[in-house]
């Protein structure tokens, strides 16, 4: 997959090609220049812009986000939104934590903002908090499966 990305030195370099351009991603040290950027690119229709990290922006197609695609799948597949857990930790989730969904979970090192929107949290990247709320729904799901074929078999006797 990664043969098919490409790197810009410039802004004419990737203006004057024929690549089609999915995504931008760009990155600063300088905070100020980032602010200045975003501004303007906030004023763009059509266009979306989120951060991962301090120093860093993307710039997709406004329909290029996690939230929009995970509600077309959820639709293609005619999954409900309440059956859906989503789990997030920086901007460009926002769109898919944002959304009604059965369960919202922010990791314990996700920006403010999405602390704000979520429905719970669970451990850090670092200490493997996606595997936390994942064996917590197996081991969930196991247990009520054992509890109603323990409850059927109660009922044949």
């Amino acid at each position: 997959m990664t043969d098919r990305v490409r790197y810009f030195d410039n802004a004419l370099s990737l203006l004057g090609s024929e690549t089609p351009i999915y995504k931008i991603s760009t990155t600063f040290l300088n905070q100020e220049k980032i602010q200045q950027l975003r501004q303007e690119i906030e004023k763009l229709p059509g266009l979306h812009i989120a951060s991962t990290a301090q120093t860093n922006l993307e710039i997709s197609q406004e329909k290029a986000q996690k939230g929009y695609a995970l509600m077309q799948y959820a639709k293609h597949r005619s999954i409900d939104p309440s059956e859906i857990l989503a789990i997030g930790d920086s901007e460009n989730d926002y769109s898919m934590l944002s959304l009604n969904l059965g369960q919202t979970v922010a990791m314990a090192n996700a920006d403010e903002m999405i602390h704000n929107i979520c429905s719970s949290q669970t451990l850090s990247n670092n200490q493997d908090g996606v595997a936390v709320i994942l064996e917590g729904l197996l081991i969930e799901r196991c247990f009520y499966e054992m509890h109603w074929r323990h409850a059927d078999y109660s009922l044949i006797s």
